[in-house]
């Protein structure tokens, strides 16, 4: 299977994504052909530096595709430096105005410092990293008042960059440490107002919408919030013997295990009973990792059990119709499997997640794909952003080029995951 794999790499999926470059690493490129410039990780072009990012890493493993390494190195830093320069003067203000990994140029200054870090240049290294703490006073001043509190926009997002460069870069970074601790306190302050508790947090989003809607995903609610909190507290010190903050945390992870379906499948929000959606956005794909977490840090049967009932759902209802997409498709499933298997070691887990990602070119699978009439998309069948990292083929590269690694550990959720 490894080998298949590696035939899409250097062949059709690859060629079709890079024949696109220089369109697809400045604009978002919709499926009916409509542009927009959007230097976004998640679905703009930002999305294109983290993939050829993760495809450089692997062929700097392989050592084999000299030509091809290069060609992609070439790609990553132009393209890396080309969406960090749109955003800076102000061709792309979103990029300035969100605080998050994914949305922001927070995301792009991340992969940058790994980047320079993996070369050993410090020089440009310093000059990413500074770029990325200077960012945090972008957003400061409307922390607990404008700035959103989840992943996909708002600081949480901000925090799994800061996680990224102090468990990869540097631990004792005084600078960034202080942000850590500044922004679990405005997540302390806002989900426990929001939840009307001192004991666990809620998460409201958007912050200033007047229905008080609080949800439960990935994306958007309180499992991913509490997926890089539980990072976070493994990562420093310090933040685990905070025994307040552990025992909101906890208290959070519990309630949220008590919010699981028969199904195992999770609402996508408070209050609600929906049991379709199995994403990483809404439902057990987003909370496998958080399970993972929860377990890792807490080492509570109940976590485990409750990741496997998820693990269960997602192998039976993960081969979705949607497509190939990580936010909401067949990738993201296949990491969400991969993630149980690097916890426990069983190859049960590891067989499952390789069968997704070979249902991503199975030619009747994907026939199923293509002909599913998803009103909701510009044109059914087709996901509305091909090239992207979360929603078309950009996330399928990044996915094989970790999974053909011999380092299982290499394989980790873009955005989600770090050390577990």
């Amino acid at each position: 299977m490894q080998e298949q794999i590696a035939i899409k790499i250097s062949q059709s999926v690859f060629k079709t994504f890079d024949d696109q470059y220089e369109t697809i690493s400045l604009r978002r490129v919709f499926s009916d052909n409509k542009q927009n410039t959007d230097t976004s990780i998640y679905t703009g072009s930002g999305g294109v530096v983290y993939t050829y990012y993760q495809i450089m890493k692997y062929l700097n493993l392989v050592k084999e595709q000299k030509d091809l390494l290069e060609h992609v190195s070439l790609r990553f830093q132009e393209s890396l430096e080309l969406n960090i320069k749109m955003i800076e003067e102000g061709r792309c203000k979103k990029g300035l105005k969100n605080p998050s990994f994914f949305q922001s140029v927070a995301g792009l200054y991340t992969i940058g410092a790994l980047h320079y870090h993996e070369q050993k240049n410090q020089k440009e290294q310093e000059r990413m990293l500074d770029k990325l703490l200077e960012h945090y006073y972008v957003f400061e001043n409307d922390l607990g008042e404008y700035a959103e509190d989840e992943i996909l926009y708002g600081i949480s997002g901000y925090l799994y960059c800061l996680l990224e460069v102090i468990s990869k870069i540097d631990a004792k970074n005084e600078r960034a440490l202080k942000r850590v601790h500044k922004i679990i306190d405005t997540l302390l302050m806002d989900g426990t107002q929001w939840s009307q508790s001192d004991e666990y947090i809620l998460i409201k989003w958007p912050r200033d919408r007047k229905e008080k809607k609080f949800y439960m995903g990935g994306a958007h609610g309180l499992i991913g919030v509490l997926q890089i909190l539980l990072q976070a507290v493994n990562i420093i010190p310090d933040l685990k013997s905070d025994k307040n903050l552990m025992l909101i945390i906890k208290n959070s992870c519990e309630f949220v295990v008590e919010m699981q379906l028969e199904s195992g499948n999770f609402p996508s929000s408070l209050g609600k009973k929906d049991d379709i959606l199995v994403h990483f956005c809404h439902g057990s794909t987003g909370a496998s990792s958080f399970l993972v977490s929860a377990y890792q840090t807490f080492k509570e049967q109940k976590y485990l059990d409750s990741l496997f009932r998820a693990g269960e759902l997602i192998w039976e209802k993960g081969l979705l119709k949607k497509g190939n997409g990580i936010c909401h498709g067949i990738s993201g499933n296949a990491y969400a499997l991969h993630s149980i298997y690097r916890l426990t070691n069983d190859e049960k887990w590891l067989n499952r997640s390789l069968i997704f990602i070979k249902a991503t070119f199975d030619s009747d699978i994907q026939q199923i794909c293509a002909d599913y009439d998803d009103q909701g998309r510009i044109i059914p069948g087709v996901p509305d952003c091909p090239y992207s990292l979360m929603e078309g083929i950009g996330g399928q590269l990044v996915l094989y080029s970790q999974a053909l690694q011999e380092d299982m550990n290499s394989v980790k959720f873009p955005g989600y995951e770090i050390i577990f």
